[in-house]
C-alpha cells in the first residue's frame, strides 16, 4: 500500500462520539460507511410490540425538544406537534401528542420562578465547534439563557426518564455531554457560564396495551370512590384522561400535590475548569487517533476494494467489536449491523441505505 495520507478533518457530534464508545464497529458502520439499519434479522421473529416500545422514547424526545422551542417562543404547540407526532404509530400517537403537551405546559407552571429568573438567548441552534484544528464538533444546545441578576450564560437540558433516579445530579454532574457543552460555549461566546441545567421530566413507561402509565394521560379509580387518583391505588381501574382539557388537567394534577413528583431539576451544575478542559482533550485526542485508523481504512478500500484481503484485515485490527453490545437490549432490540459482523453479510443497498445526517447545515 501506499503512504497513509495525513487524515482529513473530520466532524463530529455527541451521538457519535456515544457510539464509538459504545461499539467502535457501529460508529464505522453508521458513520463511515454512512448505514443504516436493515430490514430485519433472519431468525428473529418480529415484535410489533417491542418495535413500537422501543421506537416511541426517542422520537418522542426529539418531538419534546422541538415542542420546547415553541414553548420558549411562546408560539402554540398543537400545530407543530400535529404535524411532529405522525412519525409516532398510530396505536400511541394521540396519547403521546397530549402527554408530550401536557408535561411541557406543567413544566412551565411548576417552573415559573426559574423562568422569570433568566431570558432566552438562543434556542436549539446548531453550531459548529472547532476543538482543535482536525476536529469539530457539531453541537445543538436545548437553551442558552442569561441571567437577569448577573448577566451570566447557563445552558438548560431538558432530559425524560421513567423513574426518578438519585444518583441523576452526581451523574449529570460528570457527564461528557455536561463538561464539552459548557467548555464550548465559554469559547464560543468569551463570557463567563455559570453552569447547566437540567430540567428533567419523569414521562413513565408503555404498559402491555402500549398505554402510557403517567399522570400525564391517566388515574386510577377505585370502585365507590368518584375521585380519581393520580397515584396507583389496590383495587383501583386505569382511566384515561385525555378527555379533559389542559387546564382541567393542570388544577387535577394540582390537587393531586402530582407536580413536585413528575418534575427535578440538577440546579446549575459548574464542573472546575480543570475538568472541563480534561474532557475536552480527552475526547478531542481519542477523535484524532481514531480518525487515522478510519483514513487508514479510507485509502485501502480506495486502492484495493473492500473486498480484499487487506481491507477485511485491517478493518478487524482497526475497529474493534463489542459483543455485548449486539444484543444488549434483547433479540427485539439487536444491533442492525448484527449480520455484517458476525455472518459475512456485505453491503447492499436493498438492504443498507445511506444514513441522514442530522447535523447537516
Amino acid at each position: 500500500m501506499s503512504e497513509i495520507e495525513a487524515a482529513p478533518p473530520i466532524m463530529i457530534s455527541r451521538s457519535a462520539v456515544i457510539t464509538r464508545k459504545t461499539c467502535e464497529m457501529k460508529r464505522y458502520l453508521n458513520y463511515h460507511e454512512q448505514l443504516t439499519e436493515a430490514q430485519d434479522t433472519p431468525g428473529v421473529v418480529p415484535n410489533e410490540e417491542a418495535s413500537i416500545k422501543g421506537s416511541v422514547p426517542r422520537l418522542r424526545g426529539q418531538i419534546l425538544h422541538g415542542a420546547a422551542e415553541k414553548l420558549f417562543l411562546e408560539e402554540p404547540l398543537d400545530p407543530y406537534l400535529d404535524e411532529a407526532c405522525l412519525v409516532l404509530d398510530p396505536q400511541v400517537r394521540d396519547e403521546q401528542k397530549v402527554l408530550i403537551r401536557r408535561a411541557l405546559k406543567g413544566w412551565a407552571v411548576h417552573r415559573q420562578s426559574m423562568l422569570d429568573t433568566y431570558t432566552t438567548m438562543s434556542s436549539e441552534q446548531e453550531w459548529q465547534w472547532q476543538m482543535c484544528e482536525g476536529v469539530t464538533q457539531s453541537l445543538r444546545l436545548d437553551r442558552v439563557l442569561r441571567s437577569n441578576e448577573d448577566q451570566t450564560l447557563a445552558i438548560l437540558d431538558f432530559k425524560t426518564m421513567r423513574a426518578p433516579d438519585k444518583q441523576w445530579v452526581a451523574r449529570m454532574m460528570h457527564s461528557e455531554q455536561t463538561h464539552l457543552y459548557i467548555q464550548a460555549l465559554r469559547e464560543r461566546s468569551d463570557e463567563w457560564v455559570s453552569g447547566m441545567i437540567y430540567e428533567g421530566i419523569i414521562i413513565g413507561s408503555l404498559n402491555a396495551q402500549l398505554q402510557q402509565k403517567s399522570p400525564f394521560v391517566a388515574g386510577y379509580l377505585c370502585k365507590g370512590d368518584e375521585h380519581i387518583h393520580a397515584r396507583y391505588m389496590p383495587g383501583g381501574k386505569r382511566v384515561s384522561l385525555l378527555g379533559i382539557s389542559d387546564e382541567e388537567w393542570l388544577q387535577w394534577a394540582q390537587s393531586q400535590h402530582i407536580l413536585e413528583e413528575l418534575y427535578c431539576t440538577t440546579g446549575l451544575l459548574l464542573p472546575s475548569f480543570a475538568q472541563l478542559l480534561e474532557t475536552k482533550n480527552s475526547v478531542m485526542s481519542a477523535e484524532l487517533r481514531w480518525a487515522d485508523r478510519v483514513q487508514v481504512l479510507a485509502q485501502d478500500a480506495h486502492v484495493n476494494g473492500r473486498q480484499s484481503d487487506s481491507y477485511r484485515t485491517n478493518l478487524e485490527m482497526l475497529v474493534e467489536k463489542n459483543p455485548d453490545a449486539c444484543l444488549k437490549y434483547g433479540l427485539d432490540y439487536i444491533c442492525p449491523y448484527h449480520r455484517m459482523c458476525w455472518d459475512g453479510e456485505q453491503l447492499d443497498d436493498s438492504i443498507y441505505k445511506a444514513r441522514e445526517d442530522h447535523h447537516a447545515t
